[in-house]
């Protein structure tokens, strides 16, 4: 049954065949007229479901967005409350073929609206369905509200209500669980959270220390967001090794690629009215104090690996010593153009590593 299965929007061309399969599946007094049918694709295409066997419309479904939060019986035939920004998708019906039934083919439908739905930010989906079908919801999250005010064909409905809930903070806190320095032998692992945390310390510092001391206009806060975030996108990567991200210009291009849809993959668990704020912080703009500002933040990332560098050494692990010398390397070639990092390394980067009776004296 999956060859040649596509699922596609409405147009008005497709209007008589669904109201075949319309009349096919529900009794006349709960089938949806070709007025109404047609009045729906007219005004919100896009909410139409189709998914076609052989180029052949074999199961559908169609509903309307509204910031309503119950499926009322006028939404069936009133287009004026179609709001197209609406918090809520209302399911006006699920519809299948009887030859095409058992195939789980209304399933693939129902995973593309609730995936469609989802990626629009709206908070949710509702229906209403008879008792028989209420298990057949259950199985895609929805929860049973009860007997519905609806009359719709003199039948008695249930109301089952799908909430989005959005995975992006669970998502991030998994970053305790992503190891760094993998190809090397660790005295003490560091984890991904570790590593972010002191990025966005270090780098809201550097912002701190520009402002002060070389009259910069830097948003150390921002900086500090950015560190956090940095390296989010290893959440699903994993940390990459160095060497074999920076092997060739090839790789990595296609690592930068990789980290983008990673990125667009986390940004995309937020809802749709926050997603603005925090692309701001995964995606750099041309500003010039912008650009300067991520440079630190680059610069706090090198800054963080000299210190877990330095902290194997003094715990006599030789097997961070190259990796020390060419950070360290890197760092000061970037000390005569971002005079922070200089300042940090003269004045906070030699205490690291000492033991807390040193640092107290």
């Amino acid at each position: 049954m999956d060859a040649d299965i596509t699922i596609r929007n409405a147009s008005e061309e497709n209007l008589d065949e669904l109201c075949q399969i319309e009349r096919e599946c529900f009794p006349e007094a709960e089938a949806a007229g070709k007025e109404s049918f047609g009045l729906r694709i007219k005004t919100y295409p896009d909410c139409f479901w189709l998914l076609y066997k052989d180029e052949k419309i074999v199961s559908f479904i169609n509903g309307m967005p509204t910031n309503e939060r119950d499926l009322t019986d006028d939404m069936y035939s009133d287009t004026k409350l179609y709001e197209k920004n609406g918090s809520w998708l209302m399911i006006f019906g699920v519809d299948t073929l009887p030859e095409y039934r058992h195939y789980h083919l209304a399933s693939r439908v129902m995973d593309r609206v609730i995936e469609d739905t989802r990626a629009l930010g709206r908070k949710g989906i509702v229906l209403t369905c008879k008792e028989e079908l209420l298990k057949f919801y259950e199985r895609f999250g929805f929860v049973n509200e009860g007997i519905s005010s609806s009359v719709h064909g003199g039948a008695t409905w249930y109301q089952m209500r799908l909430n989005f809930t959005h995975n992006f903070f669970a998502a991030i806190s998994r970053m305790k669980y992503i190891m760094r320095w993998n190809l090397m032998r660790n005295s003490r692992e560091e984890s991904l959270s570790e590593h972010s945390m002191e990025v966005a310390m270090i780098a809201h510092a550097l912002c701190v220390i520009g402002n002060v001391r070389y009259g910069k206009t830097l948003n150390a806060d921002r900086a500090a967001i950015i560190g956090i975030y940095h390296d989010a996108s290893e959440i699903i990567t994993g940390d990459m090794p160095t060497p074999v991200k920076y092997y060739n210009d090839e790789i990595k291009t296609a690592y930068k690629q990789v980290e983008a849809v990673t990125q667009y993959r986390l940004i995309n668990k937020l809802p749709k009215d926050l997603r603005a704020s925090f692309e701001e912080v995964f995606k750099a703009s041309d500003d010039e104090g912008e650009v300067y500002l991520r440079r630190l933040v680059k610069a706090a990332d090198k800054l963080s690996a000299l210190i877990k560098c330095i902290e194997e050494e003094n715990a006599g692990n030789r097997e961070f010593r190259t990796a020390k010398l060419s950070t360290e390397k890197k760092l000061r070639q970037l000390c005569d153009e971002l005079p922070e990092v200089k300042d940090f390394m003269e004045e906070f980067l030699p205490p690291y590593g000492k033991t807390l009776d040193e640092l107290e004296n």
